[in-house]
């Protein structure tokens, strides 16, 4: 999904995160910096553009959250560790209501 994101002229690079369901296993995350003045992607139309781009329907991100900068790792990468923890928090904030 990363890679295929990467052809929208609208996004600069994005990650993703899988955070835990107990019932579903894992669930996938897009997590997108937008150019600026650029409309946020929403789960649909991200859905639609990377279906184009041949993307498996199964791969598709559940939610696609927008941040400003991604956290690194001490090595300079996306940190994954830190999107899951950032989704999952958020997740459960919305099961609390």
């Amino acid at each position: 999904m990363r890679t295929r994101a990467l052809h929208d002229p609208r996004l600069l690079p994005s990650g993703s995160a899988r955070p835990r369901s107990r019932v579903l296993g894992e669930r996938a995350c897009a997590y997108l910096l937008i150019e600026p003045g650029a409309e946020p992607s929403t789960v649909a139309s991200l859905a639609t553009f990377l279906t184009g781009l041949g993307l498996a329907r199964y791969k598709l991100p559940e939610r696609v959250e927008t941040v400003r900068e991604f956290p690194l790792s001490n090595v300079g990468e996306v940190s994954k560790k830190a999107l899951r923890e950032d989704i999952e928090r958020k997740m459960a904030a919305d099961a609390r209501g």
